[in-house]
């Protein structure tokens, strides 16, 4: 698996795909992604809040939570989606495009 590295106020992460609708991504940070091809630890992302975060900051978003798809990760910033989601996570938090790249 390979995704677009953000840092969010300090905490690294990765861009996926969220299965919440078209046009819709999900932050997860690393902690929360083991180093196997597993997937990723749902409970400790939710517990992150990033579940709720992703919701508040997608385009049109009326769930309380977004989860990731995992196996589909997200490239580049020009994704459908995702310059209105880095606008919106830039309102709120410190955010840069990371130059690593998540490979499982």
């Amino acid at each position: 698996m390979q995704a677009l590295a953000l840092t969010v106020d300090g905490e690294l992460g990765h861009l996926f795909e969220a299965a919440q609708g078209m046009n819709t991504v999900a932050f997860v940070p690393d902690e929360v992604i083991p180093d196997t091809e597993d997937g990723y630890d749902q409970a400790a992302y939710f517990n992150s809040g990033w579940a709720a975060k992703n919701a508040r900051f997608n385009s049109g978003e009326t769930a309380k939570y977004a989860f990731p798809i995992i196996f589909h990760p997200v490239f580049s910033a020009n994704e459908r989606g995702v310059p209105i989601f880095l606008q919106r996570l830039r309102h709120a938090y410190s955010v840069e495009l990371g130059k690593g790249i998540k490979e499982g």
